[in-house]
């Protein structure tokens, strides 16, 4: 997102404008400055952009931006949305065509998110593409029709693995060396939960929704966790030696084995908020529902708000850390 304008004085009233890496730029005007069932235009922020969205913001395909409306001087007409397309140089084109051969796909629901161990990160949402940020190297994406549940890049840099809700491992670059090792195989059960790669490529954790946390190749041993019946496990993450593993239940408990030491974040009994944690130097930080971070021993921490709700994931390494919002909004912190 490059320009967002919450003014309706000027004729295209509310507006945002995307960019994309070639530097073609798409315009939205004429976006929403009415309280939903009323044309009072009092212009509340909430319904004219989904929160976070602001300039500066990354999106991907198929995220929710913002909601179609009569701001500027389109307040005599139907709400609707004036759409344009402008070349590199700043030619406008006809969009019409671009319109029609656009993929119609289903709204992006962010699922996962990962860094790359020298620049950049990536996004999964659940259709399991891969979106790849701040010169991060693509390297496939899974078709997976809403299936997508976990991302966990190779530590080499050079390739990823997609994990669906059965249980299946789809491997792109370098994670094809993995191949060889199969994981546990739910058909049709939304049962896998989060995935971890060994930091020497070498293995891997899984983790299903009642806890369990299936290793294979070198893995280290994973904490006795199994609530069977009970589906509350939300992430798992492998420490940096490799010699330990976190298990994250959505109440904030987080288990530890090897050299994995939990204890110290937040704790909600009763009430399923937390969301997502990740390992970095000798602790880790886990994210809620709402956007909090917390954060043990060295691992990255952020001051930083982060906007609405619906949280799902992080990611830390050293002094990089970002997150990533159920509609697929995210923000390095």
């Amino acid at each position: 997102v490059t320009f967002v304008r919450h003014d309706t004085s000027s004729n295209a009233g509310n507006m945002l404008v995307l960019r994309d890496p070639e530097g073609w730029e798409y315009w939205y005007m004429h976006i929403n400055n009415d309280t939903p069932g009323t044309d009072d235009g009092r212009n509340e922020r909430r319904w004219a952009f989904v929160g976070g969205i602001e300039e500066g913001a990354r999106v991907v395909e198929g995220q929710h931006l913002g909601f179609v409306g009569d701001s500027g001087n389109a307040e005599r007409t139907q709400p609707h949305l004036h759409f344009e397309i402008h070349r590199p140089g700043g030619e406008v084109v006809n969009p019409y065509e671009s319109l029609v051969g656009a993929p119609h796909v289903s709204a992006a629901l962010g699922r996962a998110l990962a860094l790359h161990p020298e620049r950049g990160h990536y996004v999964l949402t659940s259709n399991g593409s891969v979106h790849a940020f701040d010169g991060a190297p693509h390297f496939g994406n899974a078709s997976l029709f809403g299936a997508a549940r976990a991302l966990a890049v190779m530590p080499d840099g050079r390739g990823y693995t997609v994990l669906d809700g059965f249980g299946g491992l789809h491997h792109f670059g370098s994670a094809s060396r993995l191949r060889g090792l199969s994981g546990p195989y739910w058909p049709g059960q939304d049962l896998a939960k989060d995935l971890a790669i060994t930091p020497s490529g070498g293995g891997f954790a899984l983790l299903d929704a009642y806890g369990a946390v299936h290793v294979r190749g070198d893995a280290p041993r994973p904490p006795a966790t199994y609530w069977p019946g009970w589906d509350i496990a939300r992430g798992v993450a492998i420490t940096p030696s490799g010699r330990g593993i976190y298990v994250l239940d959505g109440f904030g408990g987080v288990s530890g084995s090897g050299d994995a030491a939990p204890g110290g974040t937040a704790y909600f009994p009763g009430s399923d908020r937390v969301r997502g944690i990740a390992a970095s130097g000798s602790g880790y930080a886990v994210i809620t529902a709402k956007g909090r971070v917390y954060a043990t021993a060295d691992a990255r921490r952020s001051n930083r708000s982060t906007p609405g709700e619906g949280w799902r994931a992080l990611d830390t390494r050293g002094d990089r850390l970002v997150a990533l919002r159920g509609d697929a909004l995210h923000v390095v912190l």
